[in-house]
């Protein structure tokens, strides 16, 4: 603090004189607090700097020690109000805040620290996690390399340090923070417990997405539309019954990007096996080329637009815009547990630019993911309940709707010390029973999808 008040001295008095305000000439009058008690053993007194939020401050901590919370608020609000300019002040009052779990009040409180200039006035580890809550991870990676310069960086917060540079897009240095936390994780120093297995797994995941520039992906489907996200197959419109089989290849030329992502990719599919005299083989091989992005960062949407390639004769021409979400919980794998309960759903819109088709695909599944670790503790299956709906203008105008049950099961590969497993090979196989519409919304479904 001293040293921020000095510099903003310094540039006071490099610019031209004027009249002193009122609340300079407050300040320059300002006296110490001579702070005084008394008990059996005699008074003793203390000397602080001058403040005008110090009994504000020293209530507030009364307050916190007989545990009311909202009484200590109150009072870290008024020492705030007094001395806006005090930088402890406005640190404890998110402190406070996150105490009473008002995480928003405590994020507005800490943009607004941020915005007022006052995070220079902290160390560089504290100002680090000030910007972090303000949403701010540049501003954080740069406090955070700081304080690591400095060897003022514990090794517990390197973790922190890797996620913010990780949202920052900030790549490299994300991905030798995550290195550092997992090793200190694994091999703690004595008396201090190590990671636990979810923190690490956290990490690790982390770890492996941040350092992923491109990926494939191959699978094969029967009547597969809407089965899993990932598939790198499209049915042809106005086909349905059939066999698909593909293959993707994509690329990150940005890297990561954090919690957003932009990829660019190529892929090759056709339909095999149609049933009577519906098209088959390489007259229906199609190739594309495409762009995709993921906007936001807090809700998973992807857009992409492609240029469709044919090269079958029975493949058609034109340019593809589609619209994916997906959610869902617990749907990545666990090692806390052994089982643990599992909802995803997924819905797609497209929109073929030349010929003026439309179609869209939504599923939902529910059900109990189990790990067995009897067999190897990467492999992992699902039993479900699914209800699934297709649409597709190029065959008619009605939505067939479909409920049953289904299984998956995946196995994860490509770990390392520092990696999640980066791959997996995932089987589906459904029954669904017709609701509504013609007889695609009923019968067997299949998936098999090796995502590298």
């Amino acid at each position: 603090m001293r040293r921020y008040y000095a510099r903003a001295a310094l540039a006071q008095s490099a610019a031209p004189t004027s009249p002193a305000t009122p609340g300079e000439r407050v300040a320059t009058a300002a006296r110490p607090v001579l702070d005084c008690t008394v008990d059996q053993y005699g008074s003793a007194c203390d000397v602080y700097a001058a403040d005008p939020g110090f009994a504000y401050r020293r209530a507030a901590i009364v307050a916190a020690q007989r545990g009311d919370q909202a009484a200590a608020l109150d009072a870290q609000r008024r020492a705030v109000a007094a001395d806006p300019r005090n930088p402890q002040h406005r640190l404890e009052l998110i402190d406070a805040l996150t105490a009473a779990g008002d995480t928003e009040g405590a994020k507005r409180e800490a943009r607004a620290m941020a915005d007022a200039g006052l995070l220079d006035a902290l160390p560089p580890l504290s100002a680090a996690y000030v910007a972090q809550r303000a949403g701010d991870d540049r501003r954080a990676s740069t406090y955070f390399a700081q304080a690591d310069a400095a060897g003022q960086l514990p090794p517990q917060a390197t973790g922190d340090a890797g996620y913010s540079a990780y949202r920052a897009t900030f790549d490299a240095l994300a991905a030798s923070y995550f290195r550092r936390a997992i090793d200190y994780g694994t091999s703690p120093p004595p008396g201090v417990a190590p990671a636990t297995l979810v923190q690490l797994q956290d990490l690790r995941n982390a770890h492996a997405d941040v350092t992923r520039d491109w990926g494939a992906i191959a699978s094969v489907n029967y009547r597969g539309a809407g089965l899993q996200p990932g598939v790198s197959t499209g049915e042809v419109p106005g086909s349905y019954n059939n066999w698909q089989m593909g293959v993707e290849g994509y690329w990150r030329p940005f890297g990561t990007l954090g919690d957003r992502n932009f990829e660019v990719y190529a892929r090759v599919y056709q339909d095999v096996g149609a049933k009577g005299d519906a098209p088959s083989g390489i007259s229906t091989a199609l190739g594309a080329i495409g762009a995709r992005a993921k906007p936001f960062e807090s809700i998973n949407a992807v857009v992409a637009f492609e240029r469709l390639i044919p090269i079958g004769s029975r493949a058609p021409s034109d340019w593809l815009l589609r619209l994916a979400y997906s959610g869902g919980i617990g749907t990545e794998r666990r090692l806390d547990v052994p089982s643990w309960w599992t909802v995803q759903d997924y819905g797609e819109v497209g929109h073929y630019v030349s010929n003026g088709w439309n179609y869209g695909t939504g599923y939902i599944e529910a059900g109990r993911t189990w790990r067995l670790d009897t067999i190897s503790p990467k492999l992992t299956v699902f039993p479900y309940a699914v209800a699934g709906v297709d649409y597709d203008s190029s065959i008619n105008r009605s939505a067939p709707v479909g409920m049953g049950v289904g299984v998956s099961t995946r196995y994860w590969f490509r770990d390392s010390f520092y990696d999640a497993p980066r791959s997996y090979v995932d089987v589906t196989v459904q029954y669904r029973w017709r609701i509504t519409g013609d007889d695609r919304a009923g019968g067997v479904f299949f998936g098999a999808v090796l995502s590298y």
